[in-house]
Order: C-alpha cells, then sequence, then structure tokens
C-alpha cells in the first residue's frame, strides 16, 4: 500500500515567536527531552501535541525563542511529512544572536511516501529566509528542491581484499552535504553494515536526486585486547581501502568494490 505524499512545502513560518511564548506560557507546550541531531547546543525542546497525528516540537535557546520548530504530521508511526525552521547553523551561538540585527533561518519541508512499512522516497524544499528581532521578512532566498530515494544498494568485495578467514565491515558516508543541509545542521554520519556474507554487503541508503556521490570504505575488524590492557571504546578496526561511487540513479546491479587507488 502507498502512503500520498503530504502536501506541506511552504517556506512560510508556521508559528511566530508570539505563538509560541504563548504556548509554551499557557502550559500547552511542555518540556521535553527530545534531541535532534542537528539542533546544536543550548538548545531547549518544548513538545505541544496537537492530536495523535500532529505534534510540535518548539526550541528556544538559552530561554529565548527564535521562532525555531519541528512540525511533525503522523500516520501511526509513519511521519508522513515535516516541517522544519532553525536558525543557520552557523549563527546560532549566543555571540551572535546578542548583537545582530537580523535572524537568518532555514527552513526545509519533506512529504515522505510509503510502501507497506518502508519510506521509499521523500521530497524536500529548502529554503534561506531572513527576518528582524521582531519577526519580518526582510529577504527571502530562491527554493530548492531536493529528492531522496530510499532503497537498498549492495556492494561484493574481491577475495583478494576480504578473506575469509577475517572479519570485515562496509561504511558509507556522502561525499558532501549541501549549503542548505550545511546550515540546516546536518550530520554526514558513516552508516556502518557489519560483516559480510560471501564477501557481500547490503546496505539500506538514502540517496539524493543530486549531489549523490558516496565513499565506501572497507575495515578490517582487529582482535580484541588482551586481559589487563586498556582498550579504546567501540570496535577496533583498520582502515583498507576506500572507493567512490555515484548514486544519482537507481541501480540493481551491485557495486564491486575496486579501491580509488588502485592501479589501472
Amino acid at each position: 500500500m502507498l502512503f500520498p505524499l503530504a502536501v506541506v512545502h511552504s517556506s512560510e513560518p508556521k508559528y511566530t515567536v508570539q505563538q509560541i511564548n504563548g504556548l509554551i506560557e499557557a502550559g500547552k507546550a511542555k518540556r521535553s527531552g527530545a534531541c535532534f541531531a542537528n539542533q546544536g547546543l543550548g538548545c531547549q525542546s518544548y513538545l505541544w501535541k496537537e492530536s495523535n497525528n500532529h505534534h510540535v516540537f518548539f526550541f528556544l535557546r538559552d530561554g529565548t525563542c527564535y521562532g525555531e520548530y519541528r512540525d511533525e504530521v503522523l500516520s501511526g508511526s509513519r511521519f508522513l511529512s515535516t516541517a522544519e525552521r532553525y536558525l543557520v547553523n552557523d549563527s546560532r551561538k549566543s555571540e551572535f544572536l546578542a548583537n545582530t540585527k537580523v535572524l537568518p533561518f532555514v527552513c526545509k519541508s519533506n512529504s515522505r511516501i510509503w510502501k507497506d512499512d518502508a519510506c521509499i522516497e521523500s521530497r524536500i524544499r529548502w529554503t534561506f529566509v531572513s527576518t528582524d528581532l521582531k519577526g519580518k521578512e526582510v529577504e527571502r532566498g530562491a527554493t530548492v528542491e531536493q529528492g531522496i530515494r530510499h532503497g537498498v544498494i549492495s556492494i561484493i568485495v574481491p577475495s583478494h581484499l576480504a578473506s575469509n578467514d577475517d572479519e570485515f565491515l562496509i561504511g558509507l558516508t556522502r561525499e558532501s552535504l549541501t549549503e542548505h543541509e550545511t546550515a540546516f545542521g546536518a550530520r554526514n554520519p558513516v552508516i556502518e553494515h557489519f560483516g559480510l556474507t560471501n564477501r557481500r554487503s547490503s546496505i539500506w541508503v538514502q540517496m539524493p536526486d543530486e549531489n549523490a556521490r558516496f565513499v565506501v570504505t572497507l575495515f578490517k575488524k582487529l582482535p580484541d585486547p588482551e586481559v589487563g590492557t586498556v582498550a579504546f571504546p567501540g570496535m577496533r578496526r583498520q582502515r583498507l581501502a576506500s572507493m567512490t561511487i555515484s548514486l544519482d540513479s537507481p541501480r540493481n546491479t551491485p557495486f564491486i568494490f575496486v579501491p580509488d587507488d588502485a592501479s589501472p
């Protein structure tokens, strides 16, 4: 069953500073322990549940509201859409906020399409907006659309790089983030898949329509340290090689791992 895309594409603020402060002061938006990776330090979250399928998080920085929020529309446990508005990443420090007369925001709206229990596609719109301290808009950038496909890619590692005598893992990360993603405070984590089955690894990944170059890294698991020695937390590993791949178009065949520095 396919869930249709929810139409939420708008960079107009859903909630003003006055509305957010009013909901918090009235006790309708309650202090929340929710923490999102892109929030940054010194950010306090408040949750307003308008209904079971509509949740809104408001964000204050050092106790001050600047009009930041995350609006979520759900169907059960599925996120149908989110609309978010944040100060750009390099403008969230208290020193900047204490001296600026213009507040720069990055706005993101994300609609998702589901097939059964899996999200298979996202459509995102990004916009930069600047306001004065009273919330009046003073500048608006062009809207940029970004498509994200969700799916599985397979990587096969040749036997001369991964023998059956050792344990290996594959790491996958975007080669670079877009200007809007960076301003949003998006992370670029390494997606790790532990172990190879017949020297093959299958990884669930989000693939942008553009700027979809990924770095695939092959690691070898190192033996655990001897008893009584001090170990670094986490799995000990050795980087063996990396290769760069492009995922800007659908692909049904697996990638053969060929290191970027391999001789022709």
